[in-house]
């Protein structure tokens, strides 16, 4: 929720430019597509969704202008059970313009009666797809991103969007990357809607994401994971007292001098490059526009107070390190690392440990570890959500013959020819 110290919704570019970030404008079963035919548009369904303008923003003013309303809807689908976490902030969206869409990208939103009542963020590309050149409109979103959702108020809401994106014959196939699969989310209002109008609709399973519900007090985190596994922990830090030096532990949840805060991100990049990511050179460091964009999303987000940016220090030095965000009472696992010379005594685990304790009393009820499955997240937890990338294809030629080759012939071809990567079919 936004603060009274944030200041008014027209000064969010002028916050955003002190991040250093000047936005810029311009195994899941597939759904089974209707029958052919030219994007029908169903008058009854249609009807559904009159009403509801649906209008593309150009420019940073628009989106200045637009925050309150969209504060206010995502604060209400919130409550209704949609998909929640700052991946439908305004400022998340200039984040991701900056990073992936610098030439511009497309904002459609949809109004009715004076409200606004949906969000939906793309960008246009011309890109191979499985080896096949297609017109994309994707979301507008990459790896980095973790995950995506469009705001949707609504059946109706969802059906104007769909219907408004059609009248545009300039792409074969939207995609929706990273779409958590099996809750009451914008995108699958979105494929609902996409099917009604005559669209094929398929998913490709993605992200394993795990999380880990936390308990109301610090003392009930004393049963979390394994006796085994508490007990190896106590071990592995007094093993690294006794043979490194003292630990504690540091938090930075914003609000702190802009100095001390660009120093702490400095030593989290640092410490994300220290180990195989920085000898493969995947690093964040490695990247300099990637560098810029971590920067601004901390320092976006702690001037809002939402920072969890967490050190293990050991003998006066930063080992190791969290980076997330807190959003609407979870915190959101965005990038972690340390040092490798003390991986023996398992620093991201202490960590952790240390985090849960400082997050339960800040309130929060979940930590959202993001990502791809890993064995030290299943340490924690047992549980994870499934996402998937959804495919639209519009009823068209072209794009009823790219979906027969990446959701057809080529997954034949997966199964038969091994070593597909040498004919460069490997990808989405």
């Amino acid at each position: 929720m936004r603060s009274a110290d944030d200041g008014p919704a027209h000064e969010l570019p002028a916050q955003l430019a002190t991040a250093g970030l000047a936005p810029t404008l311009g195994r899941v079963e597939a759904l089974d597509a209707p029958p052919a035919g030219r994007d029908r548009l169903d008058p009854a369904r249609t009807e559904a969704s009159a009403g509801i303008d649906v209008r593309e923003l150009t420019s940073a003013t628009d989106l200045a202008t637009l925050s309150p309303a969209w504060d206010k809807l995502r604060a209400e689908l919130v409550a209704r059970g949609g998909t929640v976490g700052p991946f439908l902030r305004p400022e998340w969206i200039y984040l991701q313009a900056e990073a992936i869409a610098p030439g511009g990208y497309r904002l459609f939103t949809a109004w009715q009666d004076g409200e606004l009542r949906g969000v939906l963020p793309l960008v246009a590309e011309s890109r191979r797809m499985a080896g096949a050149r297609a017109r994309m409109l994707r979301s507008l979103s990459d790896e980095h991103s973790q995950r995506f959702d469009a705001l949707v108020g609504g059946e109706g809401v969802a059906r104007a969007l769909v219907e408004h994106v059609l009248r545009d014959a300039s792409w074969d196939v939207i995609e929706l990357r990273d779409a958590v699969i099996g809750t009451r989310t914008g995108v699958a209002a979105l494929a609902d809607a996409a099917r009604a109008a005559g669209c094929a609709v398929e998913l490709w399973p993605s992200l394993l994401s795990p999380y880990l519900p936390l308990p109301a007090t610090t003392a009930a985190l004393g049963s979390l994971g394994t006796a085994k596994f508490r007990a190896n922990l106590k071990r592995r830090k007094r093993k690294l007292e006794r043979e490194v030096g003292p630990v504690r532990y540091e938090c930075l949840p914003g609000g702190e001098p802009p100095g001390e805060l660009a120093a702490a991100i400095e030593d989290a990049l640092r410490l994300e490059a220290a180990g195989w990511k920085g000898a493969a050179g995947t690093a964040i460091a490695c990247d300099d526009a990637l560098v810029r964009r971590y920067r601004a999303l901390a320092t976006v987000f702690a001037r809002r107070g939402e920072l969890a940016l967490y050190f293990l220090v050991v003998n006066g030095e930063r080992r190791a390190f969290k980076l997330g965000i807190v959003d609407d009472g979870v915190c959101y696992l965005f990038k972690t690392g340390y040092d490798p010379a003390l991986s023996s005594y398992g620093p991201g685990y202490l960590l952790v440990q240390a985090m849960l304790h400082e997050l339960v009393g800040r309130g929060v009820r979940t930590l959202d570890f993001l990502g791809d499955d890993a064995p030290w997240k299943r340490e924690w937890t047992d549980l994870a959500r499934p996402h998937a990338w959804y495919h639209v294809f519009r009823d068209s030629w072209r794009a009823r013959a790219l979906r027969a080759w990446k959701y057809g012939a080529l997954r034949v071809f997966r199964r038969l020819v091994p070593g597909r990567r040498r004919y460069g079919l490997a990808g989405r």
